[in-house]
């Protein structure tokens, strides 16, 4: 490999050190995780894995927001971001919609979720739909609708590398690809929604017993057999240390 550059190293240095930005958990956006993770994020604990990846990867995916709405303006598409005043009534403690869009010549609104997607969790996307392949995004939509009593929202997803999309389309899948942008509307579904603030109740409970250690924190996934989403967690390591209290 090329030597470093001295200031791909500070640059490095800079991103690590902005890994960890606290917000109120849980929050509809991590409701879904594994509990554990959850309760590693409430805890403020030091994270030991994918430190800087996941904080490039986040701002790029707050800079896309931007990127969608100037798109929608020319459609007569009036869009506002909104805080959630009271989460407690979805069972969270925060939470921030990207956007609501109400169509002018409809004045039908939607909560609105932009994501910015890699190569396979684009095309997992487009040919699972939102609910089967990225269910924490499904939940995060779900909670926003409960929040805001609308019963319609919009995925909008941006491809991360549209040639490389393509290329893994026409030449690994064998299928036409898709466009580098795509829009799922997902209807609000009541039942899913009970489900989901019970879960987020629950990981405020475990959150505020002060006498539990990361052992005691029941978590949804092994990290010694499942590779995803276990690879991803910025608490990996240390989830296998703690293990399991029997």
């Amino acid at each position: 490999m090329t030597e470093l550059h001295p200031m791909t190293e500070l640059l490095l240095a800079v991103a690590s050190s902005r890994s960890y930005q606290p917000h109120a958990v849980p929050s509809p956006s991590t409701v879904a995780q594994c509990t554990r993770q959850v309760w590693a994020m409430a805890r403020e604990e030091p994270s030991d894995n994918r430190q800087v990846a996941s904080t490039l990867a986040a701002s790029m995916g707050t800079a896309v927001e931007s990127v969608v709405t100037a798109l929608f303006e020319p459609l007569g598409i009036s869009t506002k971001q909104v805080k959630i005043l009271n989460p407690d009534i979805i069972g969270c403690r925060g939470g921030t919609i990207d956007q609501v869009w109400c169509m002018d010549y409809t004045s039908q609104q939607y909560v609105v979720e932009v994501k910015r997607l890699g190569v396979w969790s684009y095309l997992d996307l487009v040919e699972k739909g939102v609910e089967l392949s990225h269910p924490s995004y499904y939940a995060q939509v779900q909670l926003y609708m409960h929040a805001l009593d609308i019963d319609k929202a919009l995925l909008v997803a941006i491809a991360a590398d549209p040639t490389a999309t393509r290329w893994v389309s026409e030449r690994i899948k064998k299928r036409t690809a898709p466009p580098p942008l795509w829009v799922e509307e997902i209807e609000y579904d009541v039942s899913e929604t009970v489900g989901l603030i019970r879960r987020a109740r629950r990981q405020g409970q475990l959150i505020d017993d002060m006498t539990l250690t990361m052992a005691d924190v029941p978590r949804d996934y092994n990290p010694l057999s499942d590779k995803f989403p276990c690879d991803y967690c910025q608490w990996q390591t240390k989830c296998i240390t703690a293990g399991e209290r029997i």
